[in-house]
């Protein structure tokens, strides 16, 4: 699966190299110049991390920062802040108001890429229990619940286990037979119409998320 990167830089010379770097790594990178239009598309975009530059046309980027964390749809959202602004007290407000790195200008791209794996990395496992779909999705693996937009959704035991199956490999199409040999082994004869009822079950408790739950024609679903 591809992780969405926004990149928040005003320096247009500098977002084209970062993003021409992120984009050969396999980041799918969307770039902005100032942070208002960022705030505006955030919930559709719904990405995976932020790249914010501190000194923006509109808004300081500590502020948007603080607007992250305190949202209930992106205080989990990773964030690494570029600056040229190099001193210690700094890097510290940084890191104190919730954001997970810090860069200092000048720095090489292949360090960002690096650095942005790693909060990635963490990201993903940082709650127990939890497989995380996206920064709006979630599933708990203890309770046997969907979370969606912080709202916790009630799964039968078949809607678990097909999400369950759709989540270990996001971006992979498996077929009806797949995940009915998931759902009952060999044991029990269905006919695959039964996993359409469940899908579309799933489509209604995912609500505005239902986007990510992909039916490709004649193959299967896939999540992404």
């Amino acid at each position: 699966m591809l992780h969405t990167i926004a990149l928040i830089e005003d320096d247009s010379d500098l977002r084209e190299i970062i993003s021409q770097h992120l984009t050969q790594a396999c980041f799918t990178v969307k770039a902005y110049s100032i942070a208002s239009l960022f705030l505006k598309e955030i919930d559709e975009l719904s990405p995976s991390a932020v790249v914010l530059d501190l000194t923006l046309p509109d808004y300081d980027g500590f502020e948007i920062c603080k607007i992250i964390r305190n949202s209930v749809l992106t205080r989990n959202l990773p964030i690494i802040i570029i600056s040229g602004r190099t001193k210690e007290s700094d890097k510290i407000l940084g890191l104190e108001i919730g954001a997970d790195d810090y860069l200092a200008k000048p720095f090489s791209c292949r360090e960002l890429e690096a650095r942005l794996k790693a909060v990635l990395r963490r990201n993903k496992h940082d709650r127990s229990g939890m497989r995380i779909i996206n920064n709006w999705v979630s599933i708990d693996l203890r309770r046997h619940l969907l979370v969606v937009n912080n709202e916790i959704m009630e799964l039968t035991p078949c809607e678990f286990k097909i999400m369950i199956l759709l989540s270990e490999q996001p971006g992979w199409v498996y077929s009806r037979d797949q995940i009915l040999q998931r759902l009952w082994g060999n044991g029990k004869i269905v006919i695959d119409r039964t996993i359409d009822v469940h899908i579309t079950h799933l489509r209604e408790k995912l609500g505005q998320q239902a986007k990510i739950l992909k039916n490709i024609r004649g193959a299967g679903y896939r999540l992404e």
